[in-house]
């Protein structure tokens, strides 16, 4: 796979993904913290840290897995101890209805902390307004499932 190929099949990926790729092989931290995606690729792609073989497999799992494809915030500011205590309780809590209107069911699935990082599993349901073949309005509700990291 030439490097232009390997350039957009890393394009795909989430801006952490490719942040914890640099990290994981041996890239120091410093150099990837806060830059931008193109130069953490140019990092990757610089030290040849990534087979070919590698590149497909994290395409695949962001693509078909069971991996975050995209971010929609982040703290600027890190947990405080008692934090994680009250962010570890919520496994397995439900909410029924929330107070956002087309949103119920919010359960988290699993609290789990990692390295520098607690994962949040949870699943929600979402209200899908329609027109049904009778002209009258109707709904359906749609499982979703997220991740907080």
């Amino acid at each position: 796979m030439d490097t232009s190929v390997k350039n957009k099949k890393l394009q795909t990926l989430p801006w952490y993904a490719l942040h914890d790729i640099a990290v994981k092989k041996g890239i120091e931290e410093k150099e990837v913290n806060g830059k931008e995606k193109n130069t953490i690729i140019d990092k990757i792609l610089s030290y040849g840290i990534l087979s070919d073989e590698e590149i497909e497999q994290y395409v695949n799992d962001y693509i078909y897995g069971d991996r975050v494809t995209f971010t929609l915030w982040t703290f600027q500011s890190s947990l405080k101890d008692s934090d994680y205590g009250i962010v570890n309780s919520l496994e397995n809590v439900e909410e029924e209805y929330l107070s956002v209107s087309g949103y119920r069911k919010l359960k988290i699935l699993s609290v789990k902390e990692y390295e520098n990082r607690t994962e949040v599993l949870y699943v929600y349901s979402k209200e899908y307004a329609y027109i049904n073949e009778d002209g009258q309005n109707a709904s359906v509700w749609e499982q979703h499932r997220g991740r907080l990291l």
